[in-house]
């Protein structure tokens, strides 16, 4: 077995990983705030920012402006870079990848919350409507991704 690294999968099990299998995948999520509230997409048994894979060809505002309407309905652009991520983590029985995540503010443009134009893939992954959530109560939700996007809507909030 070649070098490896440790990274996790989405129940925050430590993996070891071998690095020739790794895939690169780079994401942007979407940070969403108003009156108070961070919109989440509701998918996979927990909340996450909306957001996803970059495809290839893609600008990162192109990529944000897809994910945001598949995952809630809403038309957006694209604002500050927020923070960028890097970790290792395997998503169910896929090949393990090695992940950029970028965190940027959004800002709402028209639509209304919809879960009716999810991709088949996110709604096997039990997507449901997206829903606004108080940021006072951000620390007790249950986030569903292997980076806690916490720190990235608190340091959104600070910049507004």
């Amino acid at each position: 077995m070649g070098k490896t690294v440790i990274g996790t999968n989405l129940e925050k099990e430590q993996i070891e990983m071998n690095i020739s299998d790794l895939s690169l995948r780079v994401s942007i999520y979407g940070i969403l705030i108003e009156d108070g509230n961070v919109l989440l997409a509701n998918q996979f048994g927990g909340f996450d920012l909306p957001g996803g894979g970059l495809e290839m060809g893609e600008t990162f505002a192109e990529c944000l402006e897809r994910e945001y309407w598949e995952e809630t309905g809403l038309k957006v652009t694209m604002g500050d870079i927020v923070d960028c991520k890097m970790n290792f983590f395997q998503f169910r029985e896929e090949q393990p990848y090695q992940s950029i995540l970028i965190y940027v503010t959004c800002k709402k443009i028209s639509g209304e919350l919809s879960k009716d134009f999810m991709t088949q893939y996110e709604k096997d992954g039990g997507g449901d409507m997206p829903e606004w959530v108080p940021l006072s109560t951000l620390d007790d939700i249950k986030l569903f991704h292997t980076v806690d996007s916490r720190p990235m809507i608190k340091k959104a909030v600070s910049m507004l």
